[in-house]
Order: structure tokens, then C-alpha cells, then sequence
């Protein structure tokens, strides 16, 4: 196994290791896997490589309970449990995916300022909703009816 354009660590040198596939894709290239040991606050995230492999190195990731995540557009982890990392071998943990019920809640800010038809110049006004909130929020509304008394005046934050 290989992370994304690098050789594959030898055994000793990896802590975690497994495979990212979908029914949909088979093996999910790209797909970032983070991990995070529980009880701290630092995360540490790789890339699937082409064939959907990943690996954590041990210099990066001891012995301990971790909670993980992956972030691949349009698909969610399919029951992904805590891991428990103990040293000396490596665990195996293969993520199957599925496809994602609510695609829109997976979209950062750039990707939903993209998806909003309009130019440059009028999407910059966006930019300013970004402070306090997502634009999830703004671009889901049925109605502008809660920024603005007017529902034909763009929010505050737009203009």
C-alpha cells in the first residue's frame, strides 16, 4: 500500500493501513482519511492513492484510540467505528463507503460560492456572509424572508 505518490512504507514503519472503496467506485482514489487520537485536539489526515490505499505512519501516529473521518465528496464512511492503534503491528482498517444523502452538507464555503450562478462581481458580495456562518445556511433558505424584511433584497451580508 501507498499513500498518493509516495512508495509504500515498510510494515514496521506503519501504524494504520487499509483500503477506501465504494459499491459505486470500487477503489476511491484521493479521499482524505484523518485521524484523530481521542482526548487531544491535533488531527493528522492522508490521501488515498489510486488504489484506494492509505497508510499512517507510526512516527505520526502511537499507540492509542482514534477517532477517524474521511471527506470525499457526494460519499460518507459506512459505520466507521474509533480505532485502537497498538504498537508494533499494523492496524488493518479497510473503510467502505456509500453514497451521501445530503450532498449540499458536505460543500465548503468555495465550493458553494462556485455552485452559485452569477460572475465573479456578483458572487463577491458572499463573501462577507463567511464571518459568522457557512453559506449552507444562506444558499438552502426557501426564502430570504429571515435576513431581510424585504424578500426581494439580497441579506445584509450580500451587500
Amino acid at each position: 500500500m501507498a499513500a498518493t505518490g509516495h512508495a509504500a512504507l515498510p510494515e514496521a514503519d506503519v501504524a494504520l493501513q487499509g483500503r477506501v472503496t465504494s459499491q459505486a467506485e470500487g477503489a476511491m482514489e484521493g479521499v482524505v482519511v484523518s485521524a484523530q487520537k481521542m482526548g487531544t485536539t491535533i488531527t493528522l489526515s492522508i490521501l488515498s492513492n489510486q488504489a484506494g490505499d492509505y497508510q499512517f505512519p507510526r512516527a505520526k501516529l502511537g499507540a492509542g484510540v482514534y477517532a477517524l473521518r474521511i471527506r470525499a465528496i457526494g460519499f460518507d464512511a459506512d459505520n466507521l467505528a474509533p480505532v485502537t492503534i497498538a504498537s508494533g503491528q499494523p492496524t488493518l482498517l479497510n473503510i467502505p463507503l456509500k453514497k451521501t444523502a445530503d450532498l449540499a452538507a458536505q460543500l465548503t464555503n468555495a465550493e458553494w460560492i462556485q455552485s452559485v450562478p452569477g460572475t465573479a462581481q456578483d458572487k463577491r458580495g458572499l463573501l462577507n456572509c463567511v464571518a459568522c456562518h457557512t453559506l449552507e445556511r444562506v444558499v438552502r433558505s426557501k426564502s430570504l424572508r429571515w435576513a431581510s424584511p424585504n424578500p426581494t433584497t439580497p441579506p445584509a451580508c450580500w451587500r
